[in-house]
């Protein structure tokens, strides 16, 4: 993949986006001394996944953000983004597709880096892997920055082998197997993991196989109870039906009694029902005598009201006929006024149209004039308009030529002034040009001599510092081994502690010992010393006695239930002499106590037991008597008649070899703990060494660093020397140039002058004519303007005038339409109050009040007779009531001799609903129980009743309560454990053949690796020594091994220039150690080529002659590598086909002024 372009923006003193293209095999970028050079190399760096801030001259990362300027402001993002040509299609597999690829990187404060791959975001990881095995990325030998040519030949043999294995392509391999042995380990844990919960999850086993046998148990009992509970609601159900038909009949006959009763007050309510109907008729008919008694009082009131309002009517009608003659009287009058009014308005209507006529004939011909006068106007407004245009074009075309003549005077005074300035700066360069050089060849020599001591100095305390380092290495690894065993007795020791603690004292029996009143801190063998050999054999044997204490004598009857096997060693036991079989060694003799009592009872149960191995098991199994056995060391036991094995995954835990083996642990932890403290005191005092030792290095290589950096000052500035007098020199060229260009340049301004001086005359005589001309058109325009203007004011005139009359006439019309308004409405008021004056006069004679008296008593007459009538019907109501309040007493003395009876049913009732409730809820009961009915009464005797039922269902309950508290869940968990068992069994072996299968592929690896190492290894030695010796024209270099074994040593640089026999690299020039690193990097890229190669002032430190040699491999090695040099040297830029200048017109921002030094080249031969 080819380098096409690179684009910077907010990176370092890149604060502007830039874009630098990188067209060329060969491009050079070129610069004064902290413009910025360096900084376009490391962005590519910092692109490709460089994580060090360091190598950026930085820092933190976020320091490869602009800070900031005199006149610029810092700011928060930085990016770089790689272009690259992959038309070859030379990428990676996932990326080979694109004929580009983009690579980018962008930071932001406080929120890190991100990447991307053709605008795609990425991890870092997959930016590496696309150019994985290239020489690329962060630690590759492709990026070449200007310490690193040291670096490469100082480097420790692990860095040293890093560039072989990139150059072998074996960097693949090394991630492949890092990620195998990630996986590897994670199996491992996993498998570990799996282990412990099998480990746990039998012991669950164990505790849930009695949990699953007592709920067995407990189900049995809760099924014998249910069908007991149903046969009690069976029983019941029966009891409930026969109780429930007894009922009914009671109900049947009670409800007959009730019925008779009922026909009987029936009857009395039917004539209580016709005395009602009679007294409500007796009622309505008081009702109707009432209301005609109102009526005709009524009529009364009415007919007198009548009187009276026909006499108030006649004193209202003689008041209104007197007001009506007098407003007809009114209206009369104004009719007479309006009608004169509106013969006066017409008078005034028919003067007014008159006058209107006559003024708007006058208009029509003033309006005629007006229109001629107007178009004479307009013409002459056009032709004005258009000889204007003509003269302003005359006046642009002179305004135009005093303006180019103009700028030629300027232009002929400024080339004047120029020719000038060129023949002082001639003067001014010939005389500089005598001057001498300010540098002297002595002072480089010594400064030689300093960094040469500086090296030797060096080299020493790297040597010192290695062995530091190999020191506080190996003391780390002393301490790391140390620290473990600690805390590995540490978690043994609570493992164990706990696990005996379980095992030996747990709360049940903590709480029988409490009860016999033993003490369990008086364990024995906590006092009994074991052979560390036997201790197993011997805890197998005791493992009934593990938990012995020494007590007093305990009778068996005093203790309750006891939880596990407790001895019981007396205080003050008795001692017998032993006779022991004299051909074999007592087990005895591997144990033994300081305090009889307790020897005394090891005796007791050791007697019989002797020890053996595998070699004399034989013979000493002739030589037991009956009743001895044999132990050997795992706890086996052989008889004379038998023989027990022991197993440990099978058997129960060893709890006294647990105990012997934590009370061991304890007495070793202070040892480690002490020998822990030495060796982390005595790894500190290494590590304060040696940063001491690596403060005076860094010291050192800052000493040779500024002694290097003064020597590329000097070298510098006299190539700026150099540079300057051959500047000077082509400067006297080119000023002889510019002033014959100057001297043209004056001869071609005069003649243009000349021509622009004729053309402007020309143009002047015009404009005169055109001034004349346009004279009499303007006062032709004023002449029909005020015409123009007299016409439209007479216009303007007649038509206020008309506007004034018409407005007068219009006034008119609408009085007159208001008079004949007024008329009519005065004419309607006077016929309607003629009208209502007639109607009046009638209305007075048609009124008279004697009708009105006899109508009135007429009414008093029939008001009298209604009066007794309604007194006859009240008398007659007080009958039928009495009447009716005597058959109500009846009724009411039978209805409550009816209640009893009613209750009676009811109760009667509420019984039967109680009975049926009853056998619903037997009914529903047996259903929920899922037993057949008929079963459960066949299993009934005949002379069982409820309650004996009932006794058994007690008596199930007590044996469940008895069985204590049951886990329901614990069959289902055995189950579901079970299963899990088998899984995780099944996980375990599938984890165990992974773990095979990874540590296979490991090796495969190691061997592929191993052979491509070996090849390249080989390879790049060969090359290594072929550009050595073209470089320094003779002499021997090669790579060394450290060891063995290429996977696991590293590399080093073993060089002699042509007469010199150096022990060491350090010793070597400044120069030397250049070339001799440049021959490495060529050698790695002969064997792998890079896409392209970034060098960083590496000919820096070499002379004319050796730049050649470096420059004529370069150019060679550029038919496959692309190559981008950041140099100073005239030499290096003349192979370049491209050059990229860099510069800061702004003080502390970089620009980009790029050269394509081919397009150069053309021209040159096109000249």
């Amino acid at each position: 993949m080819k380098l096409k372009e690179i684009k910077l923006a907010g990176f370092k003193t890149f604060v502007d986006p830039t874009t630098i293209k990188v067209d060329a095999q060969l491009a050079g970028i070129v610069g004064p001394n902290g413009c910025g050079k360096s900084n376009v190399t490391e962005s590519i760096k910092w692109v490709l996944g460089s994580s060090s801030a360091k190598e950026l001259r930085g820092g933190t990362m976020e320091d490869v953000i602009f800070y900031g300027s005199d006149t610029r402001q810092p700011v928060s993002r930085a990016s770089a983004e790689l272009f690259f040509d992959n038309s070859e299609g030379m990428a990676p597999q996932a990326w080979a597709s694109y004929a580009e690829i983009s690579v980018k990187r962008v930071i932001e404060k406080e929120k890190g880096s991100s990447y991307y791959i053709n605008n795609t975001q990425v991890r870092r990881k997959d930016v590496a892997d696309l150019f994985l095995g290239t020489g690329l990325g962060a630690k590759g030998y492709a990026i070449i920055g200007q310490n690193t040519v040291s670096q490469i030949i100082e480097a420790k043999p692990e860095e040293l082998k890093n560039f072989l294995e990139e150059a072998a392509g074996v960097s693949q391999y090394k991630e492949r197997r890092k990620e195998t042995e990630y996986r590897l380990r994670d199996t491992k844990e996993n498998l570990s993991r799996v282990e412990d919960l099998l480990r746990e999850i039998n012991q669950q086993i164990t505790k849930l196989e009695s949990q699953a046998e007592t709920a067995s148990k407990y189900n049995k009992h809760q099924e014998n109870l249910k069908f007991q509970e149903a046969q009690v609601w069976a029983l019941k159900k029966r009891d409930a039906n026969e109780s429930w038909d007894q009922i009914k009949t009671l109900i049947t006959n009670q409800q007959t009694e009730l019925d008779q009763f009922t026909t009987a007050l029936r009857d009395i309510e039917v004539n209580v029902e016709n005395a009602r109907q009679e007294h409500a008729d007796t009622s309505n008919e008081i009702n109707s005598a009432q209301a005609k008694f109102y009526e005709v009082n009524a009529l009364v009131s009415d007919a007198e009201n009548a009187l009276n309002n026909i006499k108030n009517n006649l004193e209202r009608l003689k008041v209104t006929l007197v007001e009506s003659e007098e407003k007809l009287k009114s209206h009369t009058t104004s009719i007479d006024e309006i009608e004169k009014a509106i013969e006066e308005n017409q008078n005034l209507i028919q003067i007014e149209n008159e006058k209107l006529s006559q003024h708007q004939q006058n208009a029509v011909a003033d309006k005629a004039s007006l229109v001629k006068v107007e178009a004479e106007y307009r013409a002459a407004v056009e032709k004005l308009e258009f000889q204007q245009s003509e003269s302003q074009k005359i006046y642009e075309l002179i305004s135009l030529e005093s303006t180019r003549i103009d700028y030629i005077n300027k232009g002929i005074e400024d080339l004047k002034a120029r020719k000038k300035q060129l023949h002082d700066e001639s003067m001014v360069i010939k005389e500089k040009g005598g001057g001498h050089d300010r540098i002297s060849p002595d002072h480089i020599g010594d400064i030689d001599n300093q960094i040469t001591r500086a090296d030797n100095e060096l080299a020493e305390k790297k040597e010192l510092l290695n062995l530091s380092e190999k020191e506080t290495d190996s003391l780390n690894l002393r301490k790391d081994e140390h620290l473990k065993n600690f805390q590995q007795t540490e978690i043994q020791i609570s493992t164990l502690s706990s696990f005996v603690e379980n095992e030996m004292n747990d709360e049940h029996t903590s709480e029988f010992l409490n009860e016999a009143g033993i003490d369990k801190d008086r364990n024995i063998f906590k006092r009994v010393d074991i052979e560390k050999d036997w201790q197993k054999a011997v805890g197998f044997l005791l493992s009934d006695y593990a938990s012995a204490y020494e007590s007093k004598r305990i009778s068996p009857k005093s203790l309750k239930e006891i939880p596990t096997s407790i001895a019981i060693v007396y205080e003050g036991s008795s001692n017998k002499t032993i006779t022991y079989n004299a051909k074999l060694t007592p087990l005895l003799s591997k144990v033994s106590s300081k305090i009889p009592n307790i020897n005394n009872a090891l005796t007791e149960w050791l007697c019989h037991a002797y020890i053996t191995n595998e070699q004399d098991l034989e013979v000493n199994i002739k030589d037991l008597n009956f009743g001895e056995i044999l132990v050997d060391q795992s706890g086996n036991i052989h008889g004379k008649n038998f023989q027990v094995f022991r197993s440990e995954n099978k058997t129960k835990s060893n709890k006294l070899t647990n105990l012997k083996l934590l009370e061991d642990l304890k007495k070793d932890l202070p040892g480690y703990r002490s020998e822990l403290d030495k060796t982390i005191n005595k790894t500190d005092e290494h590590v304060e060494n040696l940063a001491t030792t690596k403060k005076e290095v860094e010291l050192l290589s800052e000493k040779k660093f500024n002694l290097i950096e003064e020597k590329n000052s000097i070298n510098l500035e006299v190539n700026k020397q150099q540079q300057i007098k051959i500047h000077r020199q082509e400067r006297i060229v080119n000023i002889g140039i510019e002033l014959e260009e100057a001297d043209k340049k004056i001869s071609s301004f005069m003649e243009e002058l000349s021509q622009k001086q004729k053309s402007l005359d020309e143009h002047s005589k015009d404009k005169l004519n055109l001034q004349n001309k346009l004279e009499e058109l303007l006062n032709n325009k004023k002449t029909s303007e005020v015409r123009f203007e007299s016409e439209r004011e007479k216009v303007f005139a007649r038509d206020k005038i008309e506007q004034e009359l018409s407005f007068n006439l219009k006034i008119h019309q609408n009085k007159h339409e208001d008079f004949v308004e007024k008329l009519t409405h005065n004419t309607n008021e006077k016929l309607r109050l003629e009208k209502l004056i007639n109607d009046s006069h009638i209305q007075l004679n048609e009124k008279n009040s004697e009708n009105q008296e006899l109508i009135l008593k007429e009414s008093l007459q029939e008001k009298e007779q209604a009066e007794k009538n309604l007194i006859k019907a009240r008398e007659d109501l007080l009958t039928k009531e009495t009447n009716l309040k005597n058959l109500e007493s009846k009724r009411l003395e039978k209805q409550h001799s009816l209640n009893p009876l009613t209750e009676k049913v009811q109760e009667s009732k509420i019984l039967e609903r109680e009975s049926q409730i009853l056998f619903q809820q037997c009914c529903h009961e047996i259903e929920k129980t899922s037993f057949d009915e008929s079963a459960l009464l066949d299993a009934i005797d005949d002379d069982t009743n409820v309650e004996s039922i009932i006794e058994k269902c007690d008596a199930l309950r007590l044996k469940m309560e008895r069985l204590g508290p049951v886990n329901q869940a614990a069959i289902d968990e055995l189950n579901s454990i079970q299963e899990r068992k088998n899984y995780l069994q099944k996980q375990s072996d599938d984890l165990t053949e992974a773990m095979t299968t990874l540590e296979n592929a490991i090796k495969k690896i190691d061997s592929e690796t191993k052979e491509k190492l070996d090849t390249t290894y080989k390879e790049v030695n060969k090359n290594f020594s072929e550009f050595f010796k073209r470089l320094f024209m003779g002499g021997r270099a090669e790579l060394q091994l450290m060891g063995d074994e290429i996977l696991d040593t590293g590399l080093q640089v073993s060089a002699q220039p042509p007469g010199k026999k150096n022990t060491t690299i350090n010793l070597l020039s400044g120069g030397e150690k250049a070339l001799t690193a440049i021959s490495l990097i060529f050698a790695l890229f002969k064997l792998n080529p890079s896409p392209f190669c970034v060098m960083d002032e590496v000919d820096a430190p070499l002379d004319d002659t050796n730049t050649g040699n470096f420059c004529s491999l370069v150019k060679e090695m550029a038919e496959k590598t692309q190559f981008l040099i950041v140099t100073h040297n005239r030499i290096t830029m003349e192979i370049a086909e491209q050059l990229v200048g860099v510069t800061q017109q702004e003080l502390g921002v970089s620009r980009i002024v790029e050269v394509d030094m081919r397009d150069i080249d053309d021209m040159e031969l096109a000249y």
